[in-house]
């Protein structure tokens, strides 16, 4: 039995103006060979990733992963032979908005929306969507809103996903503590 295993990558990092980016690249071979058996894995990733602040009162994040993963097993046995290849890609893309409402960046509003999608043995398309706003009223007393949806798409069914809280997909909370840093702290709903 031996193990093969080679790795490359690159990485560009670009830090300059209101658009602050990285790319990267990565590849990963391996190659495993048993006494009856042999597996060749490819993967390979791309990331791209690009962030902007409007002064100290918000931030966005943009980003972006391909991955395409390939791989051939062989089985050679005197009773059978088997040869199984796999080969799987996905795409992910992902926007957050964070806008802070206070300038001690307490209280927020946080927005966030995902897509992913996959092909290959099981195709999946998977939707993601968020919204938390989060308000400090005083340095004891605070509330928490959260508002969101999530939607997988099989090959042959859809799946939509909203947590068991009253108001389609949301969530409240309040929080009272007794002392600033106090040991006593209070949740409406318990969390």
């Amino acid at each position: 039995p031996s193990l093969d295993s080679q790795g490359m990558g690159a990485v560009l990092n670009w830090k300059k103006g209101p658009f602050p980016m990285d790319l990267s690249y990565n590849e990963y071979r391996l190659r495993e060979t048993g006494f009856e058996s042999q597996t060749e894995t490819t993967n390979r990733i791309l990331e791209y990733r690009v962030r902007n602040q409007v002064g100290e009162w918000m931030q966005t994040e943009l980003r972006y992963r391909l991955q395409d993963l390939k791989q051939d097993f062989r089985a050679d046995s005197p009773l059978v032979d088997t040869h199984r290849r796999t080969h799987l890609r996905s795409n992910e893309l992902e926007l957050s908005n964070t806008i802070f409402l206070s300038a001690d960046r307490r209280s927020s509003l946080l927005s966030f929306l995902r897509y992913y999608e996959e092909s290959g043995s099981q195709d999946l398309k998977n939707y993601y969507w968020q919204e938390r706003l989060l308000l400090r009223h005083t340095p004891n007393f605070s509330t928490y809103y959260l508002a969101s949806l999530l939607r997988n798409k099989f090959e042959s069914s859809t799946v939509d996903t909203k947590p068991r809280q009253p108001g389609h997909g949301g969530r409240a909370q309040l929080e009272k503590r007794s002392l600033p840093d106090g040991p006593f702290l209070q949740r409406i709903p318990p969390a």
